[in-house]
């Protein structure tokens, strides 16, 4: 054997050092990534691990004299690039409950992130129930108020200010719960000269009773309600939003499925059962229905439908997701 067989030799055998096997590991993981949808879960279990040990191999060798910048800006990258697919992670392990399973049990894993992505994903899915519970109650509020408006054909300005005044000091008290004094000042709006059978404030009115277990008393609310405006949609639409503010959201998608029944094309009915959906942890069945909603409003040319619909699969993780099977209301 020549000198430079035995070097090479000599390389090929020498045991490497924990900077060596730090990059191989970051050049392991930068190949992995691109095909996390074709992982298979013994894989993505393997991908985990592996950065379990990037991530103690880095936090080892900081203490050393060695210029880690390269190292720590590879990781990063590859971190950020997981962060985007955590849900597509998540999957392809078989679900949240077995990356329970596989999670280590021990308190220094705290600061390893990508084993509590379930929970992240589950946090994330809170918020933007909130966030188009605000977004759809703020919209829908303001189509109720102009429907009513209309439907009733009430003085507008003093009526719709007094309406407001009641409205607001009602939902303070649900705010904080009391369903009691709710009921008591949706009571003294009632007695306005100019509120007096007002339907808005009778399906408030209603709405709490059923949240206090006062079925009679809340259906003769109902009945009043309904004995002034001419359009079940726009008495539905109103039910079906008091009662999601209300926290009742079966009694809310069972409002909204009646409104579907009206009005089968009706694309922010759609956008609000996903919500409704949603928020019940129906996951399916919201992104079956917002893909619909997306699809109505797309053809009724109502933009901004188009636009929440969108932002709310997106959010979910379903972008870009085929549904085959037609959408049907139950």
């Amino acid at each position: 054997m020549d000198t430079t067989d035995k070097i090479l030799d000599h390389l090929q055998n020498k045991k490497l050092s924990k900077a060596d096997e730090l990059r191989e590991l970051l050049s392991t993981l930068e190949s992995r990534t691109p095909r996390l949808k074709n992982l298979t879960e013994t894989q993505t279990l393997t991908l985990l691990h592996e950065l379990d040990r990037c991530f103690k191999l880095l936090e080892k060798l900081k203490s050393t004299a060695l210029d880690l910048t390269s190292e720590e800006s590879r990781f990063n990258g590859i971190q950020l690039r997981l962060q985007r697919n955590t849900v597509t992670i998540v999957k392809r392990l078989g679900g949240p409950k077995v990356m329970r399973e596989h999670r280590p049990k021990s308190a220094d894993v705290e600061d390893q992130w990508w084993w509590f992505i379930d929970s992240a994903i589950v946090d994330r899915q809170k918020r933007i129930v909130i966030n188009i519970a605000l977004i759809l109650g703020l919209f829908l509020t303001v189509i109720f108020t102009i429907y009513i408006a209309f439907e009733t054909v009430l003085a507008p300005d003093p009526t719709v200010l007094a309406r407001l005044d009641t409205e607001n000091i009602v939902y303070q008290a649900l705010a904080s719960d009391e369903y009691e004094n709710a009921l008591a000042k949706v009571d003294e709006g009632l007695q306005h000269e100019l509120l007096i059978d007002d339907p808005a404030l009778l399906i408030l009115k209603g709405t709490i009773h059923n949240s206090l277990a006062q079925s009679e008393q809340a259906e003769e609310s109902f009945a009043r309600a309904k004995a002034t405006i001419s359009n079940p949609v726009v008495f539905h639409i109103a039910r079906a939003q008091l009662y999601m503010r209300n926290k009742n959201p079966d009694k809310a998608e069972e409002d909204i499925r009646i409104v579907i029944k009206f009005e089968e094309r009706n694309a922010a009915a759609w956008l609000m059962l996903g919500q409704i959906c949603e928020g019940q942890n129906k996951q399916f069945d919201a992104i079956r229905a917002y893909e619909h909603a997306g699809n109505l409003a797309t053809e009724n040319g109502d933009n901004e439908i188009v636009v929440m619909a969108r932002m709310a699969l997106a959010q979910m993780g379903a972008t870009g997701l085929s549904i085959d099977t037609p959408m049907e209301d139950k």
